[in-house]
C-alpha cells in the first residue's frame, strides 16, 4: 500500500536529473579530454619522435663506426704487412753482413 501511495520519488525516478546527468558527464569527458588527454598524448609522441631521432642517430653512428673498424683494420693489416717486410729484410741484411765478417776472418786466419 505504501509503494502505491508514493507517487514521485520513488526508487526509479526519471525526472530532469538523469539527462542532467548525462549531460554533466559528457562535458566531464570533454573537459578531461582538452584538459589532461591531449597534453599527456602530446607529450607522449615528443618524447616518441625524441626517441625515434636518438635510435637513428645512434644507428648512424654504429654504421660510421664498423666502416671505420674496417678502414682501420685493413689499415693495421698493412701495416703488419709492412713491418713484417722490414723485418725480414733486415735480418737478411744482418745475416749478410754477419756472414761477411765471418768470411774474413776465416780468411784473415788462413793467411
Amino acid at each position: 500500500m505504501l509503494a502505491m501511495t508514493e507517487g514521485a520519488g520513488g526508487l526509479f525516478d526519471f525526472n530532469a536529473t538523469l539527462p542532467l546527468m548525462a549531460i554533466q558527464f559528457v562535458l566531464l569527458t570533454v573537459v578531461l579530454t582538452f584538459v589532461f588527454y591531449k597534453p599527456v598524448s602530446k607529450v607522449l609522441d615528443e618524447r616518441e619522435s625524441y626517441i625515434n631521432g636518438n635510435l637513428t642517430q645512434a644507428s648512424e653512428k654504429l654504421t660510421k663506426a664498423d666502416e671505420l673498424y674496417k678502414q682501420y683494420d685493413e689499415q693495421l693489416k698493412t701495416a703488419r704487412a709492412n713491418a713484417q717486410s722490414i723485418i725480414a729484410q733486415s735480418e737478411k741484411e744482418a745475416k749478410d753482413v754477419v756472414l761477411q765478417t765471418l768470411v774474413k776472418h776465416v780468411q784473415m786466419r788462413q793467411n
